[in-house]
């Protein structure tokens, strides 16, 4: 059989911008031996039973009934076998001699305590089927693998293998090569579109439903007390709560150094983030239970105060204020109903609380509003409180969805001038005699918010209603 394709003087591709990767697939000739996915699934999978038979007297069977021996929770049986394939078995990538499709044996990987992301995974399905944890291999498309769906089957368009368990009818990712995974409801939602089951009849693509991040990768908390007076610098707290897979590297690297070294890493990021702020102690602490690492700062900075006492006084209160979302457009020429790729997940939360000083004349008062809403993919929400001259901010923008339709790009733009990017003002009022409070129910708890657990008024109050609420 032959196939010729003959080009003459082709033009250059037009690539279709903004759109997702599947919509750029362009010029592309493929051809496979395999007769669908279901043949993969079935040769890949023979691999990897092979790989995780365990021989008699394997020290692999003793790690897993020592596990056994101490919970009989699948859950905890799965997170304590993910921890110790992380933790033990250094990763390095075998490609040599049909290794980069052939995982090595378990036995092998623990006896030379390393090996790649299908040593890895093999180890993890020895050790979670002598602990009775239903478990499978399945590969993935780490960079996402949108339109998959849409190629030849071909074992080259994966580069990453990893065990998905299903436990009390709840599915888990576990990545032997990932590292610090310490609870198996914080690990990240995976980003990959489609999977390919390894099973021995054989499995087709199976597409992954996109999920949100259940917690921010930033939470910014800036807590001001300015109460020593307008002309005075304020006493400043800073704390950047950090998750996310770049989270234990950036520990790692904390770890490593020497305690004037990481004071100096950290005053160089502090500079970068907040250089009006004169820092007197920097220090950093990671929160295993929470995955979470925290960067805080303690100093001092000059707010930038307008007017004057006479007149009144002013400030635009830090981190409580949107940047309105870009339009989204492509040139005629290109496809019009092709829909857009946004930045997914992505999720940032930035809290503000400024302690006022007190006033001879009018009260403190808030020019802003709340706002509850979603826009082209993204759910902005902002709250805002003023009680006991103490004045309270939240905000934060969410991507909910990987993709939006041209449609709903249309919606956006129409959108945009009427998006409220305007900045939160603090405004000394000399029109009411005394103090309006004005409250946020997500605020109320005030300095006891944790902003460690897993839910924070970062969350918002709930589905965004597309409609800002005024305050």
């Amino acid at each position: 059989m032959v196939l010729q394709q003959e080009l003459r003087d082709p033009k250059a591709v037009v690539p279709t911008e903004g759109a997702p990767p599947r919509f750029n697939l362009r010029r592309l000739i493929e051809y496979s031996d395999y007769s669908d996915w279901q043949d993969i699934s079935a040769t890949m999978a023979s691999f990897f039973d092979r790989a995780a038979a365990l021989k008699d007297g394997s020290p692999v069977r003793r790690e897993a009934a020592t596990i056994a021996s101490r919970t009989s929770d699948p859950v905890e049986r799965a997170k304590a076998a993910l921890i110790l394939v992380q933790d033990q078995l250094r990763y390095v990538y075998v490609g040599l001699n049909g290794g980069n499709f052939r995982p090595a044996n378990a036995d092998e990987s623990w006896a030379r305590r390393f090996g790649d992301c299908k040593a890895k995974t093999a180890m993890l399905l020895a050790l979670l089927r002598e602990l009775g944890v239903q478990a499978e291999a399945v590969l993935v498309q780490s960079a996402g693998g949108d339109g998959l769906d849409q190629r030849l089957p071909n074992p080259l368009l994966f580069d990453h293998v990893l065990v998905r368990a299903t436990i009390a009818g709840k599915i888990y990712w576990l990545d032997g090569t990932r590292l610090g995974d310490r609870s198996l409801d914080l690990i990240p939602p995976p980003l990959f579109r489609w999977v390919l089951p390894l099973r021995s009849p054989g499995a087709g693509l199976e597409a992954v439903v996109p999920r949100a991040p259940r917690e921010p990768q930033l939470i910014a908390v800036l807590d001001i007390d300015a109460r020593a007076g307008i002309e005075k610098p304020g006493k400043v707290k800073l704390d950047h709560i950090l998750r996310g897979d770049g989270v234990y590297a950036l520990r790692t690297t904390l770890s490593s150094l020497s305690k004037d070294e990481a004071d100096r890493q950290l005053q160089s990021y502090w500079r970068n983030q907040a250089n009006w702020v004169d820092a007197t102690k920097v220090q950093w602490r990671y929160e295993e239970d929470k995955a979470a690492l925290v960067l805080s700062l303690i100093g001092e900075g000059r707010l930038d105060w307008d007017g004057n006492a006479s007149d009144g006084w002013s400030h635009y209160l830090n981190g409580a204020g949107f940047y309105a979302p870009s339009a989204l457009k492509r040139p005629a020429e290109q496809d019009q109903d092709a829909p857009y790729a946004i930045g997914f997940p992505r999720f940032r939360c930035y809290a503000t609380i400024l302690r006022l000083p007190p006033l001879q004349k009018g009260h403190w008062n808030i020019v802003g509003r709340r706002m509850n809403r979603s826009l082209g993919g993204v759910a902005y929400w902002r709250g805002l409180s003023i009680r006991d001259n103490i004045v309270r901010s939240v905000m934060s923008s969410r991507s909910i969805e990987p993709e939006i339709s041209a449609r709903q790009a249309a919606v956006l733009n129409a959108q945009i001038n009427r998006f409220d990017d305007k900045m939160t003002r603090i405004d000394q009022d000399f029109t009411l005699a005394a103090d309006v409070g004005k409250d946020e129910p997500m605020l109320a708890k005030g300095d006891a918010i944790d902003w460690l657990s897993s839910a924070t008024p970062c969350d918002g109050p709930g589905d965004p209603s597309g409609v800002p609420m005024g305050l």
